[in-house]
């Protein structure tokens, strides 16, 4: 499993600082649509957002799959945050593909609660761009999956880079 592990405070910043300057060279995103039947989580991450973007941006929330369907076909957002609980749709795995038949060929990072390697590879490889970790929800990490979707071939976001960081 890919687990973030800040050791210091200096390290934390140094990686935030390296991300922000990458971020700089990538295309603006202004839409975005958050599809959580959670809006506590869906409030973190729109406060990440916000600070990350600033308040130019438009966040659509959908706390269903058919409302989420209704957005993407209205207009198709930048970048897709999709919770992999969605009852009763089943899990991320299983609404990637519904999302795609709807048209919709943007990027889309998968919100999980599950760290399980393969979990996480199954995501990948059912076409989400990169996996988050709920208890990961901070500009930091989101940064690093935002570099994940401008630069697909980020070793970072390959299924294959997946290793049990914690130890080392």
């Amino acid at each position: 499993m890919t687990t973030l592990i800040h050791r210091t405070g200096a390290e934390l910043l140094a990686r935030r600082s390296t991300l922000n300057k990458l971020r700089r060279t990538m295309p603006a995103l202004r839409d975005f649509l958050i599809i959580d039947q959670s809006t506590f989580e869906a409030d973190i991450l729109r406060a990440v957002l916000h600070l990350m973007f600033g308040y130019a941006i438009t966040l659509r929330f959908a706390p269903t799959l058919g409302q989420a369907l209704d957005h993407l076909i209205e207009r198709a957002p930048d970048l897709v945050f999709l919770d992999d609980r969605l009852p009763p749709n089943g899990g991320g795995r299983d609404v990637l593909p519904i999302i795609r038949k709807c048209g919709y060929e943007g990027p889309i990072i998968v919100v999980t609660s599950c760290g399980e390697p393969l979990a996480r590879l199954a995501l990948l490889n059912a076409g989400a761009a990169d996996v988050v970790d709920r208890d990961e929800l901070d500009s930091v990490r989101i940064a690093e999956a935002l570099t994940c979707i401008q630069r697909p071939s980020a070793s970072s976001c390959a299924p294959d880079s997946l290793t049990a960081g914690a130890d080392g």
